[in-house]
This record gives C-alpha cells, sequence and structure tokens, in this order.
C-alpha cells in the first residue's frame, strides 16, 4: 500500500469515528447545541459525499432526530425529506417524517409518509404511532381517498387488535363509510369495535343509528368480553407491559379499580426486582404509563395520598424514554384539584422541548386554573385570551373547559352548541354529554363538575343534543 493510500484510509477511518461519535451524540444527549455543530461538521466533509447512501442517511436522519427532541419541526423536516430521498429503506425515517410533517401543518404529505410506510413494510402496522394514525384519520384536511387506503390497509392487517386504539380508528372508518353511503361495509367494520368510549360515541350519535344496538348494556357486555380477552392476552404475554396496562384500562372502564391496584403492586414490584441481566418486562420504559393508572386506581379506591405519590413518581419517568409531558400535566391538574396552585405551576413550568402545541394549550389550561385560585384574574383573563386564538376546532372541548373555569357561561355554551352542530367536531362533545359514574371531584373541581351539569342542562344545549343524538346512563367509568 502507497503513502497516499494508507494516508486515504486513515482519513477515511478518522471520519467514520467523527461521524459514528457525532450520530451517538445526537441520538444520547440533550446537548443539542454541540450535537448540531458535530452533525453539521460531518456533513461539511468533503468526505461526507464519498460514504454510502446508507451512511449519509444515518446523519441526516441523527440530524432530524436533534432537531425533534429540541422542538424544532422545520428543520427536522428538511432532514427527514433528504433522508428518505437519499435512502427511502428506514421505516423509522418515514414515521418520523408523517409525524414531524403533521406537527407542522403539512397533512398530505404527512399522510403520504404513512401510507407509503404501511404499503413497503405491512409487518409493522402494529408498530405505528396511534396518536398518529389517529390524526391521519380524523383529518378532514387530506384526500379521503388516501384516509381511506390507509384505514382499509389497517383493518385488513387487524391493527393493534384489542387495543383502545384500534376502536378509535373503526369508528374513524365506520363514520366515513356512512357519509359515503356504504351503511354495510360500516356495519361490518362497527363489528370489530370492542372499547367503550368508541361504541357510546355511536350508540349517541343519530348517524349510526341501525347499524348497532343503542341499548347502554350493550357497552356493558362488550367491555366484558374485551376484559376476558385482554385478560387471556396479558396472560400469554407475561413480560409484556403494554399489554398489562391495557388490561388494566379496561378493567378501569368497568369501575374495578381495586383489581387494578393488586395487579400494577404486582407489576412495579416485578420493575423493582429487575437486572439488566433479567428485566422483568420487555418494555419496562413503559411504567410510567403504569403508575398513571396506579395513581387513577388508587384515587377512585379514596386513597389520595397514595394516589398523590403515584402520580409524582409517574412524572418523574421518562416517556417513551424522552422527557416527561402527559404526566406532568395530569400532575398540575392534581395540584389545581387539591388547591395547591404553586405546586401545579411549578409541576409545568419547564415542559420539555417536544411538548407540542396540545401539550402547550393543556400547560395554559392548568396555568388558568391556578391563576384563578389564586384570585389572579387579569391573568387568567390574559391566559384565556391565549387559549381562545390558540384553539382550534379540535381544541374547542379544552376551550369549553377553560370558559367554565372562568365562569363564562353563555360562551362556553355557544362553543358546545356550534361542536354539536359540526359533524366533525360532534363525537367528543356527544360522548362527554353521557352520563356515567365519576370520582368524587377533588375539592378545585367542585365547581367545575357542577357547571359542567349545568351547562347540560342549558335548554340550547340540550336542543341541539336532541336533533342530532341522545344522552343515557351507563355503567362505564
Amino acid at each position: 500500500m502507497g503513502d497516499a493510500e494508507e494516508q486515504g484510509g486513515n482519513e477515511a477511518w478518522a471520519y467514520a469515528q467523527r461521524r459514528e461519535a457525532a450520530i451517538a451524540l445526537a441520538r444520547t444527549s440533550d446537548d443539542f447545541i454541540t450535537a448540531r455543530e458535530r452533525l453539521a461538521a460531518v456533513m461539511a466533509e468533503p468526505l461526507f459525499q464519498q460514504v454510502s447512501v446508507s451512511e449519509q442517511r444515518d446523519v441526516l436522519s441523527a440530524a432530524a432526530w436533534v432537531e425533534v427532541r429540541s422542538g424544532q419541526y422545520q428543520p427536522a423536516v428538511r432532514y427527514y425529506r433528504r433522508a428518505v430521498q437519499l435512502d427511502p429503506g428506514d421505516p423509522d425515517d418515514w414515521h418520523r417524517l408523517s409525524m414531524a410533517e403533521n406537527v407542522v401543518g403539512n397533512q398530505d404529505a404527512a399522510l403520504d409518509a404513512l401510507l407509503y410506510l404501511v404499503q413497503e413494510w405491512p409487518h409493522l402496522v402494529d408498530a405505528l404511532s396511534a396518536g398518529q394514525v389517529l390524526a391521519m384519520s380524523g383529518t378532514t384536511q387530506t384526500d379521503p381517498a388516501k384516509r381511506m387506503r390507509l384505514m382499509r390497509t389497517l383493518f385488513d392487517a387487524n391493527w393493534k387488535r384489542e387495543e383502545e386504539a384500534a376502536s378509535s380508528l373503526w369508528y374513524d372508518m365506520a363514520l366515513a363509510l356512512i357519509e359515503h353511503g356504504d351503511r354495510e361495509q360500516a356495519k361490518e367494520v362497527i363489528r370489530h369495535v370492542s372499547w367503550p368510549y368508541p361504541l357510546m360515541s355511536m350508540q349517541a350519535d343519530r348517524r349510526f343509528d341501525g347499524l348497532l344496538p343503542t341499548e347502554p348494556g350493550y357497552v356493558v357486555v362488550s367491555l366484558n368480553r374485551l376484559i376476558e380477552r385482554l385478560e387471556a392476552l396479558a396472560g400469554d404475554n407475561p413480560r409484556n407491559l403494554y399489554t398489562q396496562n391495557a388490561w388494566m384500562e379496561a378493567l378501569m372502564h368497568a369501575g374495578r379499580h381495586e383489581e387494578v391496584i393488586a395487579i400494577s403492586g404486582d407489576i412495579l414490584a416485578r420493575i423493582a426486582a429487575e437486572t439488566p441481566q433479567q428485566p422483568a418486562f420487555h418494555d419496562s420504559d413503559d411504567e410510567n404509563f403504569t403508575m398513571e393508572i396506579r395513581y387513577r386506581a388508587l384515587d377512585r379506591a379514596g386513597r389520595i395520598e397514595e394516589a398523590e405519590g403515584a402520580l409524582v413518581r409517574a412524572s418523574e419517568l421518562t416517556e417513551f424514554g424522552e422527557p416527561n409531558i402527559r404526566q406532568k400535566l395530569a400532575l398540575a391538574a392534581w395540584y389545581n384539584g387539591m388547591l395547591r396552585p404553586d405546586e401545579a405551576i411549578a409541576a409545568i413550568d419547564r415542559l420539555s422541548a417536544m411538548a407540542e402545541a396540545p401539550d402547550l394549550l393543556l400547560r395554559d389550561e392548568q396555568l388558568l386554573i391556578a391563576a384563578l385560585i389564586k384570585g389572579e384574574r387579569d391573568q387568567a383573563d390574559e391566559l384565556l385570551m391565549r387559549i381562545r386564538e390558540k384553539a382550534g376546532d379540535d381544541d374547542s372541548r379544552l376551550l369549553t373547559r377553560a370558559l367554565l373555569r372562568s365562569g363564562r357561561m353563555d360562551e362556553a355554551e355557544e362553543v358546545l352548541v356550534r361542536r354539536l352542530q359540526d359533524p366533525r367536531l360532534r363525537r367528543d362533545a356527544l360522548l362527554f354529554a353521557q352520563v356515567s359514574p365519576e370520582p368524587e371531584p377533588l375539592p378545585g373541581s367542585v365547581d367545575y363538575r357542577r357547571d359542567w351539569k349545568a351547562l347540560l342542562a342549558r335548554p340550547a344545549v340540550k336542543r341541539a343534543i336532541d336533533k342530532v343524538g341522545r344522552v343515557q346512563p351507563y355503567e362505564v367509568w
């Protein structure tokens, strides 16, 4: 080997080391500035164009992930687009591209990326983010034919069997079929809906009349059968925490919170005793969701101090391997419910940079409630104005809550009636009008619970409900 050739080999080796180090930093560190600098330096070197397209894709994908984790979705989209153009063979890139496109408002591009993924890797459909799939199926801003193609593909693949997300997706699919006049196919899809809330939403909505029984007992029977199937599935997969959590969620719907306390206690004990060599579950990083379910069960059982401890612990755990958002928001709501607004504010003072627009709206809602508890009316009015400005159609339920908390009953009525009149928004409005068992409200939620019931009793709201649906009592939590 000549000197020049040897030097070239050494340079290529050194470059490979720099490249891999930059990728590792991007994937593991929260030092986003340094990660950006090192990735940019790697991409600026002439050797970047000489490595394989898959190696270039690795760098671009890592750069995109840094932007996602730091909440910078526009540059993330650009990096992911370059990555899939260079090498379209990585399903994770297409999945994350879809999510990033959706966040920045490019719903068509997001749906196209998701469709490409399910068509190229049909065996991976169960790994898709349920939130992303439901965002694509529920939007009205994309091609209806493409949305139906996505839903049919997942329906044929028996997507996320027995999970609540699947029942929500089949609701969307059935409604789309009804709107296209294909009621027989809609009826077939409805047979696959198992979870109570989608079934209750259908029973409450006159558009579904004739396609499923309307008696509330039908939902209870379906829930009990679901629990039996999930219990068997959990027994067959004892090291799958995701399945255990789904089983406990179904038990919570049935009001069997004492059983959930026992099951979750056993799960957490197993996780506490695990070692790196012998993990208790394949997915122990879902512990935060287990702990959140346990918190709700303890709350229903009246074990308030234990419930708070479980929620605090849940908020300290990571969420999908990233800084926690969901349980921190739940903890802030708990503190407000306990009339401890300063602790609520502290719980959500610094949300992860990955917090998206809906998360930030939920944060503003809790800050508004805290301001009201503290008697800071001017601050509460500013927060309500911000919520009004940012809440779109998908967040109109949150806006209704914020208006009720602020004592603006007439405006809350207007928003709720508009939701009931809008075919796109009717589902949740009808669902939350149904009568179900509820735990005793925390002190900070007593007035809100009273005002919500008063809102539903208003003549204009009752007329809007009666025009498009019905209200029934359910033995479903």
